[in-house]
Protein backbone atom coordinates (compact mmCIF):
# COMPACT_ATOMS: atom_id res chain seq x y z
CA UNK A 1 0.00 0.00 0.00
CA UNK A 2 1.73 3.44 -0.91
CA UNK A 3 2.25 5.79 1.63
CA UNK A 4 0.22 8.90 0.64
CA UNK A 5 1.70 12.26 1.50
CA UNK A 6 0.93 16.27 0.96
CA UNK A 7 2.57 18.87 -0.51
CA UNK A 8 0.44 22.41 -0.09
CA UNK A 9 0.90 24.98 -2.43
CA UNK A 10 0.09 28.67 -2.64
CA UNK A 11 1.23 31.99 -1.89
CA UNK A 12 1.55 33.20 1.53
CA UNK A 13 -1.63 34.07 2.88
CA UNK A 14 -3.72 31.71 0.66
CA UNK A 15 -4.81 29.37 3.74
CA UNK A 16 -2.49 26.64 3.71
CA UNK A 17 -1.89 26.14 7.45
CA UNK A 18 -5.59 25.97 7.58
CA UNK A 19 -6.05 23.33 5.10
CA UNK A 20 -3.49 21.62 6.44
CA UNK A 21 -5.32 21.29 10.01
CA UNK A 22 -8.02 20.59 8.09
CA UNK A 23 -5.99 17.52 6.60
CA UNK A 24 -5.13 16.98 10.02
CA UNK A 25 -8.74 15.83 11.32
CA UNK A 26 -8.40 12.99 8.47
CA UNK A 27 -5.66 10.76 9.22
CA UNK A 28 -2.76 10.25 10.99
CA UNK A 29 -0.39 13.02 9.09
CA UNK A 30 2.43 14.90 10.38
CA UNK A 31 2.54 18.31 9.67
CA UNK A 32 6.01 19.74 8.36
CA UNK A 33 6.13 23.07 7.77
CA UNK A 34 9.35 25.57 6.99
CA UNK A 35 7.69 27.68 9.38
CA UNK A 36 8.04 25.41 11.87
CA UNK A 37 11.69 24.00 11.10
CA UNK A 38 12.67 27.87 11.39
CA UNK A 39 11.10 28.04 14.87
CA UNK A 40 12.74 24.72 15.77
CA UNK A 41 16.18 25.38 14.26
CA UNK A 42 16.47 29.31 15.21
CA UNK A 43 13.68 29.83 17.80
CA UNK A 44 11.46 32.09 15.66
CA UNK A 45 9.78 31.65 12.71
CA UNK A 46 10.28 34.66 11.07
CA UNK A 47 14.10 34.23 10.75
CA UNK A 48 14.80 33.36 7.31
CA UNK A 49 18.09 31.37 9.01
CA UNK A 50 19.91 28.96 6.43
CA UNK A 51 18.00 27.36 4.14
CA UNK A 52 20.26 24.56 3.28
CA UNK A 53 20.15 23.70 7.31
CA UNK A 54 16.17 24.15 6.94
CA UNK A 55 16.21 22.10 4.14
CA UNK A 56 18.12 19.33 5.16
CA UNK A 57 16.02 19.42 8.50
CA UNK A 58 13.03 19.01 6.77
CA UNK A 59 14.12 15.80 4.80
CA UNK A 60 15.10 14.25 7.47
CA UNK A 61 11.88 14.82 9.26
CA UNK A 62 10.29 13.52 6.01
CA UNK A 63 12.27 10.44 5.67
CA UNK A 64 11.53 9.60 9.94
CA UNK A 65 8.29 9.99 9.00
CA UNK A 66 8.00 7.58 6.28
CA UNK A 67 9.92 4.97 8.24
CA UNK A 68 7.13 5.43 10.51
CA UNK A 69 4.77 4.49 8.21
CA UNK A 70 2.88 8.43 8.81
CA UNK A 71 1.73 10.04 6.11
CA UNK A 72 3.22 13.84 5.64
CA UNK A 73 1.52 17.09 5.04
CA UNK A 74 4.35 19.55 3.43
CA UNK A 75 3.02 22.84 4.61
CA UNK A 76 5.33 25.72 2.32
CA UNK A 77 4.39 28.31 -0.30
CA UNK A 78 6.34 25.77 -2.54
CA UNK A 79 5.74 28.89 -5.44
CA UNK A 80 7.50 27.78 -7.34
CA UNK A 81 8.34 25.26 -9.68
CA UNK A 82 11.79 24.69 -9.79
CA UNK A 83 11.23 24.45 -5.93
CA UNK A 84 8.46 21.59 -5.75
CA UNK A 85 10.59 19.25 -7.94
CA UNK A 86 13.35 19.81 -6.41
CA UNK A 87 11.84 19.15 -3.30
CA UNK A 88 9.77 16.00 -4.15
CA UNK A 89 13.77 14.58 -5.62
CA UNK A 90 15.67 15.27 -2.56
CA UNK A 91 12.87 13.72 -0.77
CA UNK A 92 12.89 10.57 -3.03
CA UNK A 93 16.45 9.89 -3.14
CA UNK A 94 16.74 10.22 0.68
CA UNK A 95 14.37 7.93 1.65
CA UNK A 96 16.12 5.44 -1.20
CA UNK A 97 19.69 6.07 0.25
CA UNK A 98 18.66 6.27 3.86
CA UNK A 99 16.06 3.99 4.88
CA UNK A 100 16.92 0.73 3.87
CA UNK A 101 14.00 -1.13 1.93
CA UNK A 102 11.45 1.89 2.42
CA UNK A 103 9.30 2.49 -0.30
CA UNK A 104 8.90 6.05 -1.27
CA UNK A 105 6.16 8.40 -0.83
CA UNK A 106 3.54 9.21 -3.16
CA UNK A 107 2.41 12.95 -3.46
CA UNK A 108 -0.73 14.61 -3.66
CA UNK A 109 -0.43 18.34 -4.73
CA UNK A 110 -3.03 20.71 -3.02
CA UNK A 111 -3.08 23.46 -5.15
CA UNK A 112 -4.38 27.13 -2.79
CA UNK A 113 -6.67 28.92 -5.68
CA UNK A 114 -7.53 31.89 -3.14
CA UNK A 115 -7.69 35.22 -5.31
CA UNK A 116 -4.88 38.05 -4.60
CA UNK A 117 -6.91 40.18 -2.77
CA UNK A 118 -8.65 37.74 -0.08
CA UNK A 119 -4.44 36.67 0.22
CA UNK A 120 -3.66 40.41 1.23
CA UNK A 121 -7.03 40.39 3.64
CA UNK A 122 -6.07 37.41 5.33
CA UNK A 123 -2.42 38.16 4.82
CA UNK A 124 -3.57 41.56 7.03
CA UNK A 125 -5.61 39.39 9.94
CA UNK A 126 -2.82 37.44 11.15
CA UNK A 127 -0.08 37.94 13.23
CA UNK A 128 2.84 37.05 11.23
CA UNK A 129 2.40 39.54 8.71
CA UNK A 130 4.31 38.93 4.84
CA UNK A 131 4.84 42.09 2.96
CA UNK A 132 2.32 42.28 0.20
CA UNK A 133 5.35 42.04 -2.67
CA UNK A 134 5.95 38.92 -1.36
CA UNK A 135 2.51 37.64 -1.42
CA UNK A 136 2.11 39.21 -5.44
CA UNK A 137 5.53 37.34 -6.21
CA UNK A 138 3.93 34.02 -5.03
CA UNK A 139 0.73 34.32 -6.38
CA UNK A 140 2.46 35.26 -10.53
CA UNK A 141 4.87 32.60 -10.13
CA UNK A 142 1.82 29.78 -9.44
CA UNK A 143 0.12 31.67 -12.06
CA UNK A 144 3.16 31.27 -15.09
CA UNK A 145 3.89 27.75 -13.73
CA UNK A 146 0.76 26.15 -11.57
CA UNK A 147 1.73 22.76 -10.58
CA UNK A 148 1.32 19.55 -12.78
CA UNK A 149 1.26 15.69 -12.07
CA UNK A 150 4.39 15.64 -14.23
CA UNK A 151 6.36 17.56 -11.42
CA UNK A 152 5.93 14.46 -9.58
CA UNK A 153 2.70 14.05 -8.29
CA UNK A 154 0.48 11.30 -8.41
CA UNK A 155 -2.57 13.58 -8.52
CA UNK A 156 -3.05 18.01 -8.33
CA UNK A 157 -6.24 18.64 -7.19
CA UNK A 158 -7.24 22.59 -6.56
CA UNK A 159 -8.52 24.10 -3.13
CA UNK A 160 -11.12 26.83 -3.15
CA UNK A 161 -11.10 28.00 0.87
CA UNK A 162 -13.02 30.80 0.40
CA UNK A 163 -16.04 29.09 -1.34
CA UNK A 164 -19.14 28.18 0.03
CA UNK A 165 -19.31 25.11 -1.30
CA UNK A 166 -15.89 24.05 0.18
CA UNK A 167 -15.84 20.92 2.86
CA UNK A 168 -13.51 18.60 4.07
CA UNK A 169 -16.07 15.76 3.27
CA UNK A 170 -15.17 16.42 -0.60
CA UNK A 171 -11.44 16.01 0.48
CA UNK A 172 -12.09 13.13 2.52
CA UNK A 173 -13.77 11.79 -0.48
CA UNK A 174 -11.26 13.03 -2.98
CA UNK A 175 -8.69 11.00 -0.88
CA UNK A 176 -10.36 8.11 -0.73
CA UNK A 177 -10.66 7.42 -4.18
CA UNK A 178 -6.97 8.10 -4.69
CA UNK A 179 -5.27 5.74 -7.28
CA UNK A 180 -3.01 5.58 -9.80
CA UNK A 181 -5.27 5.28 -12.08
CA UNK A 182 -4.74 9.18 -13.68
CA UNK A 183 -1.27 7.94 -13.45
CA UNK A 184 -2.09 5.07 -15.88
CA UNK A 185 -4.29 7.26 -18.33
CA UNK A 186 -0.99 9.79 -18.61
CA UNK A 187 0.74 6.47 -19.58
CA UNK A 188 -1.64 4.81 -22.09
CA UNK A 189 -1.51 8.03 -24.12
CA UNK A 190 -0.11 7.52 -27.71
CA UNK A 191 3.47 9.56 -28.02
CA UNK A 192 6.74 10.05 -29.71
CA UNK A 193 9.06 10.81 -26.75
CA UNK A 194 12.18 13.04 -27.47
CA UNK A 195 14.97 14.00 -25.56
CA UNK A 196 13.28 16.74 -23.68
CA UNK A 197 9.99 14.93 -22.32
CA UNK A 198 10.79 14.97 -19.18
CA UNK A 199 9.82 18.72 -17.12
CA UNK A 200 12.76 18.98 -15.97
CA UNK A 201 14.66 18.80 -18.96
CA UNK A 202 11.82 20.93 -21.22
CA UNK A 203 11.78 23.72 -18.28
CA UNK A 204 15.91 23.96 -18.56
CA UNK A 205 16.15 24.10 -22.11
CA UNK A 206 12.78 27.14 -22.22
CA UNK A 207 14.32 28.82 -19.14
CA UNK A 208 18.06 28.90 -20.72
CA UNK A 209 16.21 30.23 -23.82
CA UNK A 210 14.79 33.08 -22.36
CA UNK A 211 18.05 33.67 -20.29
CA UNK A 212 19.89 33.52 -23.51
CA UNK A 213 17.55 36.23 -25.12
CA UNK A 214 16.95 38.32 -21.96
CA UNK A 215 21.00 39.19 -20.63
CA UNK A 216 22.68 38.01 -23.84
CA UNK A 217 21.21 39.35 -26.51
CA UNK A 218 20.86 36.25 -28.36
CA UNK A 219 18.72 37.52 -31.42
CA UNK A 220 22.51 39.58 -31.97
CA UNK A 221 24.45 35.73 -31.56
CA UNK A 222 27.34 35.94 -33.68
CA UNK A 223 28.38 33.48 -36.26
CA UNK A 224 29.86 30.21 -34.50
CA UNK A 225 33.30 28.81 -35.58
CA UNK A 226 32.50 25.69 -33.80
CA UNK A 227 30.14 23.21 -32.51
CA UNK A 228 31.76 23.02 -28.96
CA UNK A 229 29.62 24.89 -26.08
CA UNK A 230 32.67 27.19 -25.26
CA UNK A 231 32.31 28.82 -28.21
CA UNK A 232 28.60 29.13 -28.23
CA UNK A 233 28.40 31.42 -25.41
CA UNK A 234 28.71 35.49 -25.80
CA UNK A 235 31.46 37.73 -24.73
CA UNK A 236 33.29 34.96 -22.75
CA UNK A 237 30.14 34.27 -20.47
CA UNK A 238 31.40 30.47 -19.01
CA UNK A 239 28.80 27.75 -18.67
CA UNK A 240 29.63 28.49 -14.89
CA UNK A 241 28.38 31.71 -14.99
CA UNK A 242 24.92 30.54 -16.87
CA UNK A 243 24.69 27.93 -14.24
CA UNK A 244 24.61 30.46 -11.58
CA UNK A 245 22.02 32.33 -13.32
CA UNK A 246 20.02 29.79 -13.57
CA UNK A 247 20.29 28.97 -9.79
CA UNK A 248 19.08 32.44 -8.79
CA UNK A 249 16.70 32.95 -10.87
CA UNK A 250 14.44 29.33 -11.52
CA UNK A 251 16.65 27.33 -8.79
CA UNK A 252 19.30 24.45 -8.97
CA UNK A 253 17.48 21.82 -10.29
CA UNK A 254 17.91 23.63 -13.76
CA UNK A 255 21.44 24.61 -13.08
CA UNK A 256 23.47 21.35 -13.72
CA UNK A 257 26.43 22.15 -15.93
CA UNK A 258 26.55 19.05 -17.93
CA UNK A 259 22.89 19.14 -18.85
CA UNK A 260 23.46 23.01 -19.78
CA UNK A 261 25.80 22.58 -21.75
CA UNK A 262 24.15 19.51 -23.73
CA UNK A 263 21.44 21.75 -24.13
CA UNK A 264 24.13 24.67 -26.30
CA UNK A 265 25.23 21.85 -28.17
CA UNK A 266 21.31 21.12 -29.09
CA UNK A 267 20.41 24.43 -29.44
CA UNK A 268 23.27 25.01 -31.73
CA UNK A 269 22.86 21.86 -33.65
CA UNK A 270 19.33 23.10 -34.93
CA UNK A 271 20.13 26.01 -35.58
CA UNK A 272 18.34 28.43 -33.02
CA UNK A 273 22.02 29.99 -31.51
CA UNK A 274 25.17 30.64 -33.90
CA UNK A 275 24.98 31.18 -37.72
CA UNK A 276 21.04 31.76 -38.47
CA UNK A 277 19.66 30.43 -41.41
CA UNK A 278 16.91 32.98 -43.17
CA UNK A 279 15.26 29.84 -45.23
CA UNK A 280 14.36 28.41 -41.65
CA UNK A 281 14.68 24.78 -43.28
CA UNK A 282 12.50 22.43 -40.56
CA UNK A 283 13.96 21.38 -37.28
CA UNK A 284 15.05 17.73 -37.62
CA UNK A 285 14.88 16.89 -34.32
CA UNK A 286 14.70 12.98 -33.55
CA UNK A 287 12.59 10.65 -31.52
CA UNK A 288 14.58 9.59 -28.17
CA UNK A 289 13.79 9.14 -24.46
CA UNK A 290 11.99 6.06 -25.04
CA UNK A 291 13.22 4.37 -22.05
CA UNK A 292 11.44 7.02 -20.09
CA UNK A 293 7.84 4.96 -21.09
CA UNK A 294 9.28 1.93 -19.59
CA UNK A 295 9.46 3.83 -16.09
CA UNK A 296 6.51 3.86 -14.36
CA UNK A 297 7.25 7.20 -12.70
CA UNK A 298 7.12 9.22 -15.78
CA UNK A 299 4.72 11.43 -16.18
CA UNK A 300 4.76 13.45 -19.33
CA UNK A 301 3.93 16.93 -19.90
CA UNK A 302 1.87 18.36 -22.78
CA UNK A 303 5.18 18.97 -24.97
CA UNK A 304 6.46 15.51 -24.29
CA UNK A 305 5.17 14.72 -27.31
CA UNK A 306 7.65 15.15 -30.49
CA UNK A 307 5.13 17.10 -32.73
CA UNK A 308 4.20 19.46 -30.29
CA UNK A 309 7.69 20.80 -29.14
CA UNK A 310 8.71 20.25 -32.87
CA UNK A 311 6.15 23.02 -33.54
CA UNK A 312 7.33 25.14 -30.43
CA UNK A 313 10.50 25.40 -31.58
CA UNK A 314 9.84 25.95 -34.89
CA UNK A 315 8.26 29.22 -33.71
CA UNK A 316 10.60 29.75 -31.25
CA UNK A 317 13.36 29.38 -33.84
CA UNK A 318 10.91 32.31 -35.99
CA UNK A 319 11.25 34.52 -32.98
CA UNK A 320 14.75 35.13 -33.13
CA UNK A 321 15.46 34.95 -36.50
CA UNK A 322 12.61 37.42 -37.17
CA UNK A 323 12.94 39.55 -33.84
CA UNK A 324 12.90 42.76 -35.98
CA UNK A 325 9.29 42.14 -37.87
CA UNK A 326 6.53 44.50 -36.62
CA UNK A 327 4.35 42.81 -33.93
CA UNK A 328 2.16 45.56 -33.22
CA UNK A 329 -0.89 45.14 -30.72
CA UNK A 330 -2.60 42.55 -30.63
CA UNK A 331 0.65 40.86 -30.69
CA UNK A 332 -0.55 37.33 -30.33
CA UNK A 333 -2.56 37.36 -33.61
CA UNK A 334 0.07 39.30 -35.18
CA UNK A 335 2.88 36.77 -34.65
CA UNK A 336 0.27 34.17 -36.20
CA UNK A 337 -0.23 35.98 -38.91
CA UNK A 338 3.41 36.81 -39.45
CA UNK A 339 4.01 32.43 -38.51
CA UNK A 340 1.52 31.91 -41.50
CA UNK A 341 3.04 33.94 -44.07
CA UNK A 342 6.30 32.75 -43.30
CA UNK A 343 4.39 29.05 -43.94
CA UNK A 344 6.24 28.06 -40.19
CA UNK A 345 2.27 26.87 -39.12
CA UNK A 346 -0.80 25.41 -41.08
CA UNK A 347 -4.02 27.09 -40.52
CA UNK A 348 -5.36 24.14 -38.63
CA UNK A 349 -2.53 24.97 -35.96
CA UNK A 350 -3.82 28.48 -35.33
CA UNK A 351 -5.37 27.47 -32.22
CA UNK A 352 -2.52 25.13 -30.88
CA UNK A 353 -0.60 28.19 -31.19
CA UNK A 354 -2.70 30.52 -29.11
CA UNK A 355 -1.61 27.94 -26.21
CA UNK A 356 1.74 27.72 -27.18
CA UNK A 357 2.06 31.00 -26.56
CA UNK A 358 -0.33 31.34 -23.13
CA UNK A 359 1.30 28.44 -21.59
CA UNK A 360 5.21 28.77 -22.79
CA UNK A 361 5.96 32.36 -24.88
CA UNK A 362 4.38 34.32 -22.02
CA UNK A 363 5.28 32.47 -18.72
CA UNK A 364 9.12 31.45 -19.81
CA UNK A 365 9.33 35.30 -20.66
CA UNK A 366 10.45 34.11 -24.40
CA UNK A 367 8.49 36.31 -25.96
CA UNK A 368 7.98 39.07 -23.16
CA UNK A 369 5.11 41.41 -23.04
CA UNK A 370 2.86 39.27 -25.49
CA UNK A 371 -0.46 39.88 -25.10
Amino acid sequence: MPLNCHLLIGPPGSGKSTFAAKLMQLGNYKIISSDGIRKQLYGDENTQGNWGEIEAEIIAQMVNAVAGKQPIIYDATNAKRGWRMDMLRKVAIAVTTQGKGLRKPEWVGWHLRTPLAKCKEWNRNRSRKVPETVIEMGYQSLRDFPPMMAEGFIAVYPVYLQRADFSEQNVAATIENLSGAKLNDYNRQPMTLHPYSRLVDFDRLMHLIAILIRYYKLESFPKADNTTSQHILFAGQSIEEISAMMTRLHGKIYADKQALTADLDFLHRHGMIGEKDQNLPSLKITAGGTDLSKKHNFIPHFYSHLPHFRRLLKIIKFILEHHNLPLDQPRANNLIIQLQEHHIIQPSQVEAVRKDIKKILQPYQILSGLT
